[in-house]
């Protein structure tokens, strides 16, 4: 999905109309969720969902802060 995401947002194909609408429906599922995507490499998958903070303008995918 941060593929397909990336894709989209450099005015790329992306995918069919299905795949496409899937994407749109995990975006409207994270939002409704109050959560985003986490890059965190300690993890085996390397990315993860976690809550969304109440910052103004929080993207679906969290921007790497200090460490």
């Amino acid at each position: 999905m941060l593929e397909r995401e990336s894709r989209r947002r450099d005015g790329l194909p992306c995918g069919t109309p299905e795949e496409r609408e899937v994407l749109e429906r995990w975006k409207d599922l994270l939002a409704r969720s109050g959560a985003v995507v986490e890059y965190v490499p300690e993890t085996a998958q390397g990315f993860v969902l976690v809550h969304a903070q109440e910052v103004a303008g929080e993207d679906l995918i969290r921007r790497p802060g200090p460490r």
